[in-house]
């Protein structure tokens, strides 16, 4: 988690070439930006909720990207890439990821939300997205079990109509 500190006033009396703590009071603004981790599976949306917390009070944008980490972009999941703007009093913006579905199950596989904030801003807290694995079939139906091939059985011939210690031989 990042947190940023913003000199509105102060800038502002620079720009009208105000002497320092003349006419303009200097505001400190604080505030933070960050990704909570997410997960979904298969064939399913993987929102990333995106927070903001701390002053609320002024707009501030934050660029985002998918970044794989185990995950491949191009068969697990679909990238994204855009701009998150809070206005003033929004603390919530949420990030949605097609999670695609596979036809072989696999371990859980990851992906990462890179947040990166606008202008001078350093980076923001990264999110990571977990895709669960499932066999990809239809919604409300259950796998198929492999089939296991027939093995045969080896006939055993009948013994030999025989006397043994029975009495009633025929």
């Amino acid at each position: 988690m990042m947190t940023f500190r913003k000199h509105a006033a102060g800038a502002l009396a620079v720009a009208l070439g105000l002497a320092s703590g003349s006419a303009l009071a200097d505001t400190c603004t604080t505030y933070t930006i960050s990704a909570a981790p997410a997960e979904a599976a298969e064939n399913n949306w993987l929102t990333f909720n995106v927070y903001r917390t701390g002053d609320s009070s002024a707009k501030v944008t934050a660029t985002y990207q998918t970044v794989p980490v185990t995950a491949t972009a191009t068969s697990d999941y679909t990238s994204v890439s855009g701009t998150l703007t809070f206005n003033p009093n929004e603390t919530l913006k949420t990030v949605s990821v097609w999670v695609k579905p596979d036809p072989i199950f696999e371990r859980p596989e990851t992906l990462q939300l890179v947040l990166n904030g606008t202008g001078t801003q350093p980076p923001l807290t990264n999110g990571v997205g977990v895709l669960l694995n499932t066999l990809a079939v239809s919604p409300g139906t259950v796998p198929p079990v492999p089939s296991v091939p027939a093995v045969g059985v080896p006939s055993v011939p009948k013994p030999p109509n025989s006397c043994g210690p029975s009495p009633s031989c025929n």
